[in-house]
Parts: structure tokens; C-alpha cells; sequence
């Protein structure tokens, strides 16, 4: 949950809630101001300001303003002028689509790269490198893209399975191998089957890694890395998965990469000769898609 969601939704007294309505009010002009500043904008006192950070779930007045501030710094950045949830209306003509369905794949992954850390990935990559089995949690349309990475590990050396929240995964007792990491993948952070097989690894010692929305969430708060995505979509009111899907395939080519990258010349050596070998039989139909050897 998003700071201002959690402001939005909380029950106050009425000095901390006529805080709330002032720094939402006053949105990022509050980054130079003091806590007693802002106490005695509000007519209150500095105790006032940090209970209300107490409630919000931060230590202090500080860490909340931090987080508030850079919640507020990314929603108002990084990001076209198109509704994520709804990019274009009936009125539009198909060449409006197009360019439209085109701006936010690439404003999502823009929007994506602003958020990843490279102290996140590459902490998340060396839990992957040292796992036996990299095991991914994913559902729906994030079990596709879960599927597709790890094919792609695969291709490389790397033992990976994808699953299905209610599958087989805490029955087979490779959700609980000490050898595994656990890639989730959730926009919400707070899918109840997922949040069930979280818990189990979390419970068994197990490396999580979660691919999510920025904000608060179980997920986030059980996680070992935490690799935020967009968060401009709702979560019903949409009319596809246009910017979750291209963040979430965004976030697992940087691991596959990163992973690649850490044992190139290995992995170069494998992903070609093991194509090579498999694939010797398929043609080209133009020479910019053609194999030297083949041309």
C-alpha cells in the first residue's frame, strides 16, 4: 500500500488528520520544511507528528517524510500522458492505437529502470547463482512470463521451474529446499495463494525474491530483494496488463542477464553450442536472420 493510501485509509485524531490534509496540500513544497515547521503550520506540536509517523508504520517523522516524498517524486514522473488503465477510446483510430499501446510499453519499462537499484539486482543474482534450483511463483499472465524465464535459465545451466500459486509446489517439498531460491511474482504483494506459499519459505528458510508494486505490502515486508515495478495500473479497472507485463519481463531479462553477464563466457559457450546442436535443421527465409554457417 502506497503511503498516501495508507494516509487516505487509517483512522486519526483530528490534529493528526489536519496534518495529513496539510502535507497533502502542500505535496512536495514540504521537503524543506522542518518538523517543527510544519507542527506549527498545523497548530500542533512535534509529538503530534510523530505519532502520526508511529501510526503510519515508520520509527519517526523523518523516515516517513522520506518515504512520502519519494512516493510522490516518482507518481508525478517517468510517465506519459495516457491512462495505463485505459489508453484509448473507441473514438481513436487504429493508428492512435498503435502509437499509444507503444508509449506506455516504453514508458513502463522507463518508468521500471528508475525504480531498480543495482545493489537490488545484484544481490538478487547471487542468490540465484548459488541456489541449486531456481524456483518461480507466478499467476495468470505472470506465470507466462515466469514459464518463459525460466526457459531461459534453462538455456544457461540454471534448474528452474515456474509454478502456479495452488499447484504442486509445497507438496513436491522443493518450496521448502534449502539449495532453492523463491522468485514471486506479484503486482499486489497480497494474493492470498500466493501470500500462503510465501509464508512456507519465508517459514523454511528459503531466499525470497519479489518482483512487485512499490509501497508496502506482505510480500515486500517477507521479501530478502525487493524489485519494484510501474504501479500506475488498478487493479480491476484496466482493460489489459499493458505496463505490469512489460515491467515484470523488463525485471526478469536484467536477472537473466545479469546472471548471463556473471558467467559469460560460460554461458555464451553453452546457450550457442547447445542452439546449434538442437537447431541445426531450422532455415533462415532472409539473410539478416541467418547463421554465418548457414548463409
Amino acid at each position: 500500500m502506497l503511503v498516501t493510501e495508507k494516509m487516505k485509509a487509517g483512522k486519526f485524531s483530528d490534529a493528526q488528520q489536519a496534518v495529513i490534509d496539510y502535507i497533502c496540500r502542500e505535496d512536495v513544497n514540504i521537503a524543506a520544511m522542518t518538523i517543527q515547521e510544519i507542527a506549527r503550520a498545523c497548530y500542533t506540536s512535534n509529538a503530534t507528528l510523530i505519532r502520526l509517523a508511529h501510526k503510519l508504520g515508520y520509527t519517526g517523522w523523518d523516515a516517513f517524510k522520506e518515504d512520502l516524498l519519494a512516493e510522490q517524486k516518482y507518481l508525478a514522473s517517468h510517465f506519459p500522458d495516457i491512462n495505463a488503465n485505459i489508453p484509448f477510446s473507441k473514438k481513436d483510430s487504429i493508428a492512435a492505437i498503435i502509437n499509444k499501446v507503444a508509449q506506455l510499453k516504453i514508458a513502463a519499462i522507463e518508468d521500471t529502470a528508475s525504480l531498480t537499484q543495482v545493489d537490488m539486482v545484484r544481490k538478487a543474482v547471487e542468490l540465484m547463482d548459488q541456489a541449486i534450483m531456481v524456483n518461480i511463483l507466478g499467476s495468470h499472465n505472470t506465470f507466462m512470463l515466469g514459464e518463459s524465464f525460466a526457459l531461459k535459465l534453462g538455456r544457461i545451466g540454471k534448474r528452474a521451474r515456474c509454478y502456479q500459486p495452488d499447484s504442486e509446489l509445497r507438496y513436491n517439498h522443493e518450496l521448502e529446499a534449502l539449495d532453492s531460491v523463491l522468485v514471486v511474482i506479484s503486482y499486489s504483494g497480497e494474493t492470498v495463494m500466493t501470500l500462503t506459499n510465501v509464508k512456507a519459505a519465508k517459514q523454511a528458510g528459503v531466499p525470497i525474491i519479489a518482483i512487485t508494486s512499490i509501497g508496502d505490502s506482505t510480500v515486500s515486508r517477507m521479501a530478502d530483494v525487493v524489485l519494484p515495478i510501474c504501479t500506475r495500473e488498478k487493479m480491476y479497472s484496466k482493460i489489459s496488463w499493458y505496463t505490469t507485463e512489460s515491467a515484470i519481463s523488463y525485471v526478469l531479462e536484467i536477472l537473466y542477464s545479469t546472471l548471463f553477464w556473471k558467467h559469460y563466457d560460460r554461458s555464451m559457450d553453452l546457450r550457442i553450442q547447445t542452439a546449434r546442436t538442437i537447431e541445426h535443421q531450422r532455415t533462415a527465409p532472409t539473410a539478416i536472420i541467418a547463421e554465418e554457417d548457414n548463409v
